[in-house]
């Protein structure tokens, strides 16, 4: 599934202190969380783990890739996953687009799905399913990543 969310606030931003020294979320921290659940409003969670994968469009070049992270997974908690525990694996883009920020946010499961699916084979082994290479890892299939020199995940 995909969806275009405004860009987070930086994690820098995302907390205030309580006089307790505790912390509260910030105002740009509840205004993006009000923002993603507008945009997000009735897609069924996921259950099961996740693979979330977003490209961050900036208006300048600034910041670090990972500051993002923790408020939009705490944002999508709800709506894309019921926790954000269930993200096993993440990937960022980090981009600049001056006329248009935003962050575009694609996720899937990582759950088996249909016959595709029926091949059970020992771990880290590569089967190929319809001409795509996937990988076995805790019993369950998901596409392989090949890396440099035939070595997979």
């Amino acid at each position: 599934m995909r969806a275009t969310l405004p860009i987070p606030p930086s994690v820098n931003h995302y907390w205030l202190p309580t006089a307790r020294h505790g912390k509260r979320l910030s105002p740009a921290a509840l205004t993006f969380r009000r923002k993603v659940a507008h945009a997000l409003h009735g897609i069924e969670p996921l259950r099961g783990p996740v693979f979330v994968e977003w490209w961050a469009y900036r208006p300048q070049k600034w910041g670090d890739v990972d500051n993002f992270n923790k408020a939009l997974l705490d944002a999508l908690t709800g709506f894309v996953y019921a926790d954000d525990s269930q993200v096993e694996d993440l990937l960022c883009h980090n981009r600049v687009d001056t006329k248009r920020p935003r962050l575009e946010l694609e996720w899937r499961s990582l759950e088996p799905q249909g016959a595709l699916f029926t091949t059970v084979a020992p771990p880290a082994q590569v089967v190929y399913v319809g001409g795509i290479p996937v990988s076995v890892r805790s019993d369950r299939l998901r596409p392989a990543v090949i890396r440099p020199g035939g070595s997979t995940r």
